[in-house]
């Protein structure tokens, strides 16, 4: 009779020969395939853990962080419509940045070399990014049904080539941030505006952020699709307005900044 302990630890050693074989293949193949050898490394590394913990302490840890690596779902982009007709909602499935900008022409997009490729198509006007979206905003003259499809490959092919959305330098200038300076109204208008009005209107692919308070007047400014958008004055008066008002006694009418 073999040694009990021989044994196991020979057939042990042919065990780590199969799990990174195993790990190798699965750093070649294709998600599908990934899938498909993930039991195997489950049956493997709990027969090692069963007879060498040593092993199982000091490197399936490192493997399960690499395969994690390795099946990182790929970009997808989808689109969305916004109450706006000119502008579309371009969507990913990961976070796009941490920033809050609009840039409405080429010269304001000097800190984001992304803009800057989107502004060469011709077409494109305005430029808003917010957390994992783009709004992008078109010509009257263009159909979305025209250039959508281009656009979408044009920003997935640019981010997963890992181009910089942003330079470092960058500057945040689209949240409601409070300021040393500000009174208790203004305060209470910016979380507001932040707690109430900003989720409701990215889902449209536009921001609504403050600009000023005087004299009972809230200003605000519009971003994305909500710049030019038909319903936004429905949505500053008889949404925002009336909130402020019901909210805020000191409020007594809610504009939007000259354009």
């Amino acid at each position: 009779m073999p040694n009990s302990y021989y044994y196991n630890n020979t057939f042990c050693k042919y065990k780590y020969i199969q799990i990174f074989s195993l790990f190798y293949l699965f750093l070649k193949k294709n998600f599908l395939v990934n899938v498909a050898l993930i039991p195997h490394f489950i049956f493997l590394i709990g027969y090692i853990f069963y007879y060498h913990n040593e092993f199982y302490t000091k490197f399936v840890p490192i493997i399960i962080i690499i395969m994690s690596a390795a099946t990182i779902s790929p970009l997808v982009i989808y689109t969305e419509s916004t109450p706006n007709p000119e502008t579309m909602k371009f969507v990913m499935n990961r976070m796009l940045t941490n920033h809050v900008c609009e840039y409405r022409t080429i010269e304001d997009a000097s800190d984001s070399p992304l803009a800057l490729d989107l502004f060469a198509f011709p077409y494109i006007k305005n430029i808003f990014y917010s957390s994992n979206f783009i709004t992008l905003t078109k010509t009257a003259d263009t159909e979305w049904d025209d250039v959508i499809l281009l656009l979408k490959d044009f920003i997935k092919d640019y981010i997963n080539a890992g181009k910089p959305i942003f330079n470092e330098t960058t500057i945040d200038t689209s949240h409601n941030t409070i300021l040393t300076d500000d009174s208790d109204t203004v305060i209470q208008i910016k979380n507001i505006l932040d707690t109430y009005v900003r989720p409701a209107v990215e889902m449209d692919g536009g921001n609504i952020i403050f600009r000023s308070f005087k004299n009972g007047i809230v200003t605000l400014g519009m971003q994305g699709s909500c710049s030019g958008c038909p319903s936004s004055t429905l949505t500053l008066k008889a949404g925002i307005e009336g909130m402020l008002k019901r909210m805020m006694p000191e409020v007594q009418e809610v504009v939007a900044e000259a354009m």
